[in-house]
Protein backbone atom coordinates (compact mmCIF):
# COMPACT_ATOMS: atom_id res chain seq x y z
CA UNK A 1 0.00 0.00 0.00
CA UNK A 2 0.93 3.13 -1.22
CA UNK A 3 -0.62 5.77 1.31
CA UNK A 4 0.71 6.60 4.58
CA UNK A 5 -1.05 4.07 7.43
CA UNK A 6 -1.34 7.66 9.60
CA UNK A 7 -3.58 9.22 7.03
CA UNK A 8 -5.88 6.11 7.36
CA UNK A 9 -5.38 6.29 11.03
CA UNK A 10 -6.99 9.81 11.13
CA UNK A 11 -9.39 9.62 8.38
CA UNK A 12 -10.93 7.41 11.08
CA UNK A 13 -9.79 9.85 13.61
CA UNK A 14 -11.75 12.69 11.83
CA UNK A 15 -15.05 10.75 11.51
CA UNK A 16 -14.90 10.61 15.80
CA UNK A 17 -14.01 14.31 16.03
CA UNK A 18 -11.01 13.59 17.51
CA UNK A 19 -9.17 15.66 14.14
CA UNK A 20 -10.30 18.21 11.30
CA UNK A 21 -11.63 16.76 8.01
CA UNK A 22 -9.54 19.99 6.45
CA UNK A 23 -6.40 18.61 7.66
CA UNK A 24 -7.11 15.14 6.34
CA UNK A 25 -8.36 16.18 2.94
CA UNK A 26 -5.42 18.72 2.60
CA UNK A 27 -3.46 16.03 3.28
CA UNK A 28 -4.75 13.69 0.76
CA UNK A 29 -4.67 16.28 -1.59
CA UNK A 30 -0.71 16.24 -1.11
CA UNK A 31 -0.95 12.68 -2.08
CA UNK A 32 -2.99 13.12 -5.33
CA UNK A 33 -0.76 16.16 -6.46
CA UNK A 34 -3.87 18.46 -6.37
CA UNK A 35 -4.01 22.19 -5.94
CA UNK A 36 -7.12 22.34 -3.81
CA UNK A 37 -9.82 19.56 -2.81
CA UNK A 38 -13.56 19.51 -1.38
CA UNK A 39 -15.40 17.35 1.03
CA UNK A 40 -19.23 18.03 0.99
CA UNK A 41 -22.67 16.63 1.52
CA UNK A 42 -24.93 18.16 -1.05
CA UNK A 43 -28.12 18.51 0.85
CA UNK A 44 -27.98 18.93 3.67
CA UNK A 45 -26.63 21.41 6.09
CA UNK A 46 -24.02 21.71 7.89
CA UNK A 47 -26.57 22.65 11.35
CA UNK A 48 -28.19 19.10 10.41
CA UNK A 49 -24.75 17.66 10.18
CA UNK A 50 -23.77 18.12 6.70
CA UNK A 51 -19.96 18.66 5.62
CA UNK A 52 -18.86 21.69 3.56
CA UNK A 53 -15.01 21.33 3.96
CA UNK A 54 -12.24 22.91 1.80
CA UNK A 55 -8.39 22.88 1.27
CA UNK A 56 -6.73 25.26 -1.29
CA UNK A 57 -10.56 27.00 -2.52
CA UNK A 58 -11.73 30.02 -1.51
CA UNK A 59 -14.68 28.74 1.03
CA UNK A 60 -17.05 31.74 0.25
CA UNK A 61 -17.19 30.76 -3.66
CA UNK A 62 -17.20 26.92 -2.28
CA UNK A 63 -20.22 27.57 -0.18
CA UNK A 64 -21.71 29.32 -2.73
CA UNK A 65 -21.61 26.53 -5.09
CA UNK A 66 -23.06 24.19 -3.08
CA UNK A 67 -26.40 26.56 -2.92
CA UNK A 68 -26.61 25.24 -6.68
CA UNK A 69 -24.37 22.64 -7.20
CA UNK A 70 -27.22 19.95 -8.73
CA UNK A 71 -28.01 22.64 -11.55
CA UNK A 72 -25.02 24.41 -12.26
CA UNK A 73 -22.10 21.60 -12.05
CA UNK A 74 -21.39 20.37 -15.48
CA UNK A 75 -19.45 17.60 -14.67
CA UNK A 76 -21.87 15.90 -12.18
CA UNK A 77 -24.72 16.08 -14.96
CA UNK A 78 -22.31 14.66 -17.58
CA UNK A 79 -21.06 11.79 -15.24
CA UNK A 80 -24.88 11.09 -15.00
CA UNK A 81 -25.64 11.04 -18.70
CA UNK A 82 -23.18 8.77 -18.76
CA UNK A 83 -23.01 6.49 -15.79
CA UNK A 84 -26.74 7.14 -14.80
CA UNK A 85 -26.99 6.72 -10.93
CA UNK A 86 -23.67 6.88 -9.36
CA UNK A 87 -23.12 4.40 -6.90
CA UNK A 88 -21.25 4.99 -3.83
CA UNK A 89 -17.18 4.20 -4.58
CA UNK A 90 -17.90 5.43 -7.78
CA UNK A 91 -14.84 7.06 -9.41
CA UNK A 92 -13.93 9.68 -11.64
CA UNK A 93 -11.60 12.04 -13.80
CA UNK A 94 -13.38 14.75 -15.62
CA UNK A 95 -10.39 14.89 -18.43
CA UNK A 96 -12.78 15.30 -21.72
CA UNK A 97 -15.73 14.81 -20.00
CA UNK A 98 -17.27 17.93 -21.29
CA UNK A 99 -16.16 19.88 -24.41
CA UNK A 100 -14.08 22.56 -23.40
CA UNK A 101 -16.02 25.11 -25.77
CA UNK A 102 -19.78 24.13 -23.53
CA UNK A 103 -17.51 24.53 -20.50
CA UNK A 104 -16.16 27.69 -21.22
CA UNK A 105 -19.42 29.52 -22.04
CA UNK A 106 -21.05 28.03 -18.60
CA UNK A 107 -21.59 29.87 -15.57
CA UNK A 108 -19.92 27.03 -13.64
CA UNK A 109 -16.90 28.41 -15.17
CA UNK A 110 -17.07 32.08 -14.96
CA UNK A 111 -18.57 31.71 -11.42
CA UNK A 112 -16.32 28.88 -10.06
CA UNK A 113 -14.07 27.45 -12.41
CA UNK A 114 -12.11 30.79 -12.66
CA UNK A 115 -12.08 32.00 -9.17
CA UNK A 116 -11.12 28.96 -7.68
CA UNK A 117 -8.35 28.39 -10.70
CA UNK A 118 -9.77 24.98 -11.28
CA UNK A 119 -9.56 23.27 -14.76
CA UNK A 120 -9.79 19.37 -13.67
CA UNK A 121 -11.06 17.30 -11.33
CA UNK A 122 -10.36 13.63 -9.71
CA UNK A 123 -13.01 12.50 -7.22
CA UNK A 124 -14.73 9.68 -5.72
CA UNK A 125 -18.70 9.28 -3.98
CA UNK A 126 -18.41 8.61 -0.53
CA UNK A 127 -22.25 8.26 -0.28
CA UNK A 128 -24.55 8.48 -3.31
CA UNK A 129 -27.20 9.68 -1.27
CA UNK A 130 -29.52 6.39 -1.72
CA UNK A 131 -28.77 5.51 1.82
CA UNK A 132 -31.48 6.25 4.05
CA UNK A 133 -30.37 8.73 6.45
CA UNK A 134 -26.93 9.63 5.11
CA UNK A 135 -26.57 12.65 2.27
CA UNK A 136 -25.21 12.38 -0.95
CA UNK A 137 -21.41 12.96 -0.10
CA UNK A 138 -18.30 13.88 -2.52
CA UNK A 139 -14.47 13.84 -2.21
CA UNK A 140 -13.20 16.15 -4.79
CA UNK A 141 -9.37 16.60 -5.76
CA UNK A 142 -8.63 19.93 -8.03
CA UNK A 143 -5.70 21.14 -10.41
CA UNK A 144 -5.50 24.52 -12.34
CA UNK A 145 -6.34 25.10 -16.02
CA UNK A 146 -3.19 25.05 -17.80
CA UNK A 147 -1.94 21.82 -15.14
CA UNK A 148 -1.05 18.00 -16.30
CA UNK A 149 -3.97 15.44 -16.20
CA UNK A 150 -3.79 13.48 -13.17
CA UNK A 151 -2.03 10.53 -14.02
CA UNK A 152 -2.82 6.51 -13.24
CA UNK A 153 -0.32 6.46 -10.54
CA UNK A 154 -2.05 9.40 -9.02
CA UNK A 155 -5.22 7.45 -8.63
CA UNK A 156 -3.89 5.08 -7.19
CA UNK A 157 -3.65 6.63 -3.41
CA UNK A 158 -7.52 7.96 -4.21
CA UNK A 159 -8.52 4.06 -4.95
CA UNK A 160 -6.53 3.10 -1.65
CA UNK A 161 -7.88 5.57 0.90
CA UNK A 162 -11.29 5.73 -0.70
CA UNK A 163 -12.74 2.75 1.30
CA UNK A 164 -11.58 4.40 4.45
CA UNK A 165 -13.58 7.29 3.79
CA UNK A 166 -16.43 5.83 2.75
CA UNK A 167 -16.66 3.52 5.85
CA UNK A 168 -15.49 6.87 7.93
CA UNK A 169 -19.28 8.60 6.13
CA UNK A 170 -20.77 5.34 7.87
CA UNK A 171 -18.86 5.90 11.47
CA UNK A 172 -19.73 9.72 11.39
CA UNK A 173 -23.05 9.09 10.57
CA UNK A 174 -23.96 6.11 12.94
CA UNK A 175 -22.19 8.58 15.78
CA UNK A 176 -23.91 11.79 15.12
CA UNK A 177 -27.46 9.47 15.40
CA UNK A 178 -26.43 8.36 18.72
CA UNK A 179 -25.18 11.33 20.25
CA UNK A 180 -28.23 13.52 19.08
CA UNK A 181 -30.27 11.08 20.98
CA UNK A 182 -30.40 8.03 23.12
CA UNK A 183 -33.54 6.98 21.82
CA UNK A 184 -32.06 7.10 18.20
CA UNK A 185 -29.94 3.74 19.87
CA UNK A 186 -33.09 2.11 21.00
CA UNK A 187 -34.22 2.25 16.91
CA UNK A 188 -30.74 0.42 16.31
CA UNK A 189 -31.76 -2.28 17.97
CA UNK A 190 -34.85 -3.07 17.38
CA UNK A 191 -35.45 -5.68 15.18
CA UNK A 192 -38.10 -4.87 13.35
CA UNK A 193 -37.60 -2.62 10.51
CA UNK A 194 -38.17 0.74 11.77
CA UNK A 195 -37.44 4.56 10.00
CA UNK A 196 -38.26 8.01 11.05
CA UNK A 197 -40.14 10.66 8.39
CA UNK A 198 -40.33 13.91 7.32
CA UNK A 199 -43.59 15.22 6.29
CA UNK A 200 -42.49 14.69 2.82
CA UNK A 201 -41.75 10.78 3.72
CA UNK A 202 -37.61 11.85 3.47
CA UNK A 203 -36.46 9.15 5.51
CA UNK A 204 -34.42 10.62 8.48
CA UNK A 205 -33.33 7.54 10.19
CA UNK A 206 -33.68 3.88 9.25
CA UNK A 207 -32.68 0.91 11.83
CA UNK A 208 -30.47 -1.95 10.36
CA UNK A 209 -33.86 -4.10 9.99
CA UNK A 210 -35.07 -1.67 7.73
CA UNK A 211 -32.33 -0.93 5.80
CA UNK A 212 -31.62 -4.91 5.38
CA UNK A 213 -35.83 -4.56 3.99
CA UNK A 214 -35.00 -1.58 1.61
CA UNK A 215 -32.05 -3.83 0.19
CA UNK A 216 -34.53 -6.11 -1.33
CA UNK A 217 -34.47 -4.99 -5.25
CA UNK A 218 -37.94 -6.20 -5.68
CA UNK A 219 -39.55 -3.78 -3.19
CA UNK A 220 -38.37 -0.66 -4.48
CA UNK A 221 -39.66 1.34 -1.01
CA UNK A 222 -36.87 3.92 -1.33
CA UNK A 223 -36.60 6.48 -4.05
CA UNK A 224 -34.79 9.65 -3.80
CA UNK A 225 -34.07 8.93 0.25
CA UNK A 226 -38.32 8.88 0.63
CA UNK A 227 -40.35 6.20 1.43
CA UNK A 228 -42.43 5.17 -1.12
CA UNK A 229 -45.68 3.13 -1.88
CA UNK A 230 -46.42 1.57 -5.29
CA UNK A 231 -49.71 3.78 -6.06
CA UNK A 232 -49.74 7.13 -6.44
CA UNK A 233 -52.99 7.60 -4.28
CA UNK A 234 -51.15 5.30 -1.09
CA UNK A 235 -47.89 8.57 -1.48
CA UNK A 236 -50.39 10.54 -0.80
CA UNK A 237 -52.35 8.54 2.34
CA UNK A 238 -49.20 8.10 3.62
CA UNK A 239 -48.35 11.61 3.70
CA UNK A 240 -51.55 12.52 5.41
CA UNK A 241 -50.76 9.92 8.17
CA UNK A 242 -47.58 11.35 8.68
CA UNK A 243 -48.82 14.91 9.04
CA UNK A 244 -51.76 13.08 11.63
CA UNK A 245 -48.95 11.76 13.45
CA UNK A 246 -47.01 15.23 13.61
CA UNK A 247 -49.71 17.25 14.82
CA UNK A 248 -51.40 14.56 16.95
CA UNK A 249 -54.80 15.43 15.14
CA UNK A 250 -56.10 11.82 14.45
CA UNK A 251 -59.32 12.02 12.11
CA UNK A 252 -60.71 8.65 12.79
CA UNK A 253 -61.74 7.70 9.56
CA UNK A 254 -57.70 8.23 8.31
CA UNK A 255 -55.71 5.14 8.25
CA UNK A 256 -52.58 4.97 10.22
CA UNK A 257 -51.25 1.97 7.96
CA UNK A 258 -50.96 2.20 4.80
CA UNK A 259 -49.56 -0.24 2.36
CA UNK A 260 -46.66 0.27 0.77
CA UNK A 261 -46.48 -3.07 -1.33
CA UNK A 262 -48.00 -6.48 -2.46
CA UNK A 263 -51.14 -7.75 -2.30
CA UNK A 264 -53.41 -7.93 0.72
CA UNK A 265 -52.17 -10.28 3.30
CA UNK A 266 -48.85 -10.55 1.59
CA UNK A 267 -47.56 -7.42 1.21
CA UNK A 268 -45.13 -4.76 3.18
CA UNK A 269 -46.99 -1.97 5.80
CA UNK A 270 -46.29 1.04 7.23
CA UNK A 271 -47.64 1.29 10.47
CA UNK A 272 -47.41 5.36 11.66
CA UNK A 273 -47.06 6.65 15.01
CA UNK A 274 -45.68 10.04 16.66
CA UNK A 275 -42.03 10.47 17.06
CA UNK A 276 -41.01 10.44 20.22
CA UNK A 277 -39.92 14.54 21.14
CA UNK A 278 -36.25 13.61 21.68
CA UNK A 279 -36.13 12.09 17.99
CA UNK A 280 -33.13 13.02 15.78
CA UNK A 281 -33.88 15.96 13.74
CA UNK A 282 -36.78 16.89 16.05
CA UNK A 283 -37.55 19.99 14.32
CA UNK A 284 -38.09 17.83 11.35
CA UNK A 285 -39.14 14.04 12.38
CA UNK A 286 -42.88 13.61 12.21
CA UNK A 287 -44.06 10.51 12.24
CA UNK A 288 -42.40 7.10 13.40
CA UNK A 289 -43.34 4.07 10.71
CA UNK A 290 -42.85 0.58 11.67
CA UNK A 291 -42.58 -1.74 8.29
CA UNK A 292 -43.88 -5.26 8.15
CA UNK A 293 -44.58 -7.92 6.05
CA UNK A 294 -48.33 -9.35 6.41
CA UNK A 295 -48.88 -12.45 8.18
CA UNK A 296 -45.69 -11.97 10.47
CA UNK A 297 -46.14 -12.44 14.55
CA UNK A 298 -48.14 -9.56 15.74
CA UNK A 299 -46.35 -6.44 16.60
CA UNK A 300 -45.32 -6.10 20.96
CA UNK A 301 -46.52 -2.52 21.69
CA UNK A 302 -45.28 -2.73 25.26
CA UNK A 303 -41.75 -3.54 23.98
CA UNK A 304 -42.01 -0.98 21.10
CA UNK A 305 -43.58 2.07 23.64
CA UNK A 306 -40.83 0.89 25.57
CA UNK A 307 -37.42 0.96 23.57
CA UNK A 308 -38.47 4.06 21.45
CA UNK A 309 -39.58 6.20 24.62
CA UNK A 310 -37.61 4.99 27.35
CA UNK A 311 -41.23 4.26 29.80
CA UNK A 312 -40.32 2.34 32.77
CA UNK A 313 -42.18 -0.92 33.54
CA UNK A 314 -44.10 1.36 36.13
CA UNK A 315 -44.88 3.62 33.53
CA UNK A 316 -45.78 1.14 31.23
CA UNK A 317 -48.62 -0.61 33.80
CA UNK A 318 -50.00 2.68 33.88
CA UNK A 319 -50.51 3.10 30.25
CA UNK A 320 -52.27 -0.79 29.84
CA UNK A 321 -53.96 0.41 32.39
CA UNK A 322 -55.01 3.57 31.08
CA UNK A 323 -55.76 1.46 27.78
CA UNK A 324 -58.18 -0.86 29.67
CA UNK A 325 -60.20 1.84 30.46
CA UNK A 326 -58.82 2.52 34.00
CA UNK A 327 -59.13 6.33 35.14
CA UNK A 328 -55.83 7.69 37.00
CA UNK A 329 -57.78 7.91 40.34
CA UNK A 330 -58.77 3.80 40.32
CA UNK A 331 -55.10 3.28 39.03
CA UNK A 332 -54.19 5.12 42.59
CA UNK A 333 -56.53 2.91 44.20
CA UNK A 334 -55.54 -0.22 43.19
CA UNK A 335 -51.85 0.67 43.76
CA UNK A 336 -52.67 2.11 47.18
CA UNK A 337 -50.88 5.77 46.47
CA UNK A 338 -51.78 9.14 46.08
CA UNK A 339 -54.09 10.51 43.17
CA UNK A 340 -50.98 13.06 42.78
CA UNK A 341 -48.58 9.97 42.39
CA UNK A 342 -50.02 8.66 39.48
CA UNK A 343 -50.57 11.97 37.90
CA UNK A 344 -46.90 12.89 38.46
CA UNK A 345 -46.23 9.57 36.56
CA UNK A 346 -48.87 10.34 33.72
CA UNK A 347 -47.06 13.71 33.11
CA UNK A 348 -43.47 11.81 32.78
CA UNK A 349 -45.11 9.73 29.93
CA UNK A 350 -46.62 12.84 28.62
CA UNK A 351 -43.13 14.57 28.40
CA UNK A 352 -40.92 11.08 27.14
CA UNK A 353 -44.04 10.86 24.43
CA UNK A 354 -44.81 13.89 23.21
CA UNK A 355 -48.40 13.41 24.29
CA UNK A 356 -49.44 16.65 25.49
CA UNK A 357 -53.21 15.10 26.98
CA UNK A 358 -54.42 11.38 28.00
CA UNK A 359 -56.15 11.62 24.76
CA UNK A 360 -53.21 11.62 22.83
CA UNK A 361 -51.70 8.46 24.81
CA UNK A 362 -54.36 6.35 24.00
CA UNK A 363 -54.15 7.65 20.20
CA UNK A 364 -50.87 6.62 20.11
CA UNK A 365 -50.79 3.67 21.73
CA UNK A 366 -53.43 2.46 19.02
CA UNK A 367 -51.05 3.81 16.27
CA UNK A 368 -48.52 1.27 17.05
CA UNK A 369 -50.76 -1.79 17.92
CA UNK A 370 -53.62 -1.54 15.08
Amino acid sequence: MTTDSGLVRDIYAAALGDRPWQDVIGRSAALMGASGSFLFTTYQRESDGGLCVSHGLPEPVVRQFLTEVSTVDLWYQALLRRHGTLKTGFAWQTDGLVPEQEMRRSRMFADYLVPCDIGRNLGVVLNDGLTPGQPLTALCFYRPVRSDPFSQEQRVPLNEIAPHFIEAMEVRHRLGVAVQNPAALALERLSMPVVVLAVDRQILLSNPAADSLFADARLRLVVQGRLRAQEAALNAALEQAIHACSTYRFDARLSRSVRLWGPVGQGVVARLAPPPPSTPRGSRAAAVAFLFREGRSATDVRSLMRSLYQLSTAELDLVDALCAGLTPETVAQQRAVGVATVRTQLRSIFGKTGARRQSDLMRLVFSIAH
